[in-house]
């Protein structure tokens, strides 16, 4: 961004791109951390039951973390 900035860009254009760049490997880390977590919230027994709280909100807070709308 600083090398763009250097050039004479405005500091938008720059960081517009870094986003795009990076919306792709966003995505695919959010849908495995979903796919990874999601079956440990409904394993039956005691694992299920210690698993139950974490895997629920992980995939909520990766869920989340990609409503992000700038």
């Amino acid at each position: 961004m600083t090398h763009h900035i250097g050039r004479g860009l405005s500091p938008r254009a720059p960081a517009a791109q870094a986003m795009k760049e990076l919306l792709g490997p966003i995505i695919g880390i959010t849908l495995v951390l979903m796919s990874m977590f999601l079956p440990a919230g409904f394993m039956p027994g005691v694992t299920g039951a210690m698993h139950r709280q974490f895997a629920l909100v992980r995939r909520a807070s990766a869920t989340r973390s990609t409503d992000y709308q700038p």
